[in-house]
């Protein structure tokens, strides 16, 4: 069985990108503390609003820059940290530079977006079609023998 579902209480991770701090608030908690339950949960430091990143989130150091841009973006994208606790929340990349690649091969893509790449494609088959086609065709040689 899940270990989230099995042990606990655990507290969800929520982080805030301004001070690059992350802070754990219980996931069940009354409505007289502040937390999901009664509003967004904000910063104690900066007070804007923190985001909440899931139970499997490893926070890197404040130092970390690029690091955290990482995280952001990859959050922009709907990747978050979650899961039922057996495997974690999947691959994710290590560096910002892996970012663009780890989205493009993962995001679901829309009606628009598949249609633009099957013509790509098809253009592409096309464009390889002829070109084996004029590589077989000289002049003054006959492919009928």
């Amino acid at each position: 069985m899940c270990r989230y579902a099995m042990y606990g209480p655990y507290k969800e991770r929520f982080a805030c990108f301004r001070c690059r701090k992350s802070f754990k608030w219980p996931l069940f908690m009354s409505s007289d503390h502040p937390g999901p339950q009664s509003g967004p949960v904000k910063c104690p430091q900066c007070r804007a609003p923190m985001h909440s990143m899931g139970l499997d989130f490893k926070v890197p150091p404040k130092s970390d820059a690029q690091q955290w841009e990482k995280v952001r973006v990859l959050l922009s994208y709907g990747f978050d940290y979650r899961s039922c606790g057996c495997g974690g929340p999947g691959y994710r990349p290590r560096t910002l530079s892996e970012v663009a690649a780890f989205i493009d091969a993962t995001r679901p893509k829309s009606e628009g977006e598949k249609l633009l790449q099957a013509i790509a494609s098809r253009r592409e088959r096309r464009a390889q079609g002829m070109r084996k086609s004029s590589r077989t065709a000289r002049p003054g040689y006959s492919q009928e023998r």
